[in-house]
């Protein structure tokens, strides 16, 4: 499958900020919400910057497919 290795990160990207219960769905919101209240962890940073790559990676993949 073309793009495989690029969705499996996107998945595990997601997987470890379900984990850490932040929803898909709300991500940022919820991410800002922990800035705020001062809950923000380093584990949240770091799912939140992996969840990023992995889909802007995707992205350009698919992109790629396009041409």
């Amino acid at each position: 499958m073309v793009c495989e290795s690029e969705v499996r990160a996107l998945q595990d990207a997601i997987r470890r900020l379900e984990d850490l219960g932040i929803s898909i769905r709300r991500v940022g919101k919820e991410i800002r919400e922990l800035a705020e209240r001062g809950e923000l962890r380093r584990e949240h940073i770091l799912a939140y910057i992996a969840y990023k790559k992995a889909r802007w990676v995707l992205i350009r993949c698919a992109w790629r497919l396009r041409e």
